[in-house]
């Protein structure tokens, strides 16, 4: 499974279920309006090896980052209706890149959800979506 099916896996999956506000992932070129928007980023974190002989097979860690941008002195309520409804999109599923791996393999990672305060003139919400996958090498 490579980093590009995961991309590919989880953008596809979001396309297709998100529809309450325009979105971005990382590096796209997107001018916000005046309503509320999001942006995804997938960071992938550490690997270990969990079994032994050739070829073996390695776990990898990532987090997924659904950051929700509302108007600032709007409150809170918006923002955490977006963030809920996001998580609710990867929360404790499975999904497969297109090769049939899966990705999102332990189902009892859950969301979590922060404060991230105002960012270039919108109030940040990020729900944290933790994932593995695993890789034969």
């Amino acid at each position: 499974m490579s980093f590009l099916s995961i991309y590919n896996a989880i953008r596809d999956k979001w396309v297709n279920e998100w529809s309450y506000t325009d979105s971005t992932f990382d590096n796209e070129v997107f001018t916000p309006g005046n309503i509320p928007w999001v942006r995804l980023s997938i960071r992938d974190g550490d690997a270990q090896q969990i079994s032994l002989g050739v070829p073996s097979l390695d776990r990898h860690a990532g987090v997924l980052f659904i950051s929700i941008f509302v108007p600032i002195n709007k409150g809170q309520e918006q923002a955490r209706w977006l963030a809920d409804k996001a998580g609710s999109i990867f929360i404790k599923k499975n999904l497969t890149t297109d090769d049939g791996e899966l990705v999102f393999g332990v189902p009892y990672l859950v969301n979590s959800e922060t404060d991230d305060g105002i960012d270039s003139g919108w109030w940040q919400v990020s729900t944290l979506c933790p994932f593995t996958h695993d890789r034969v090498t």
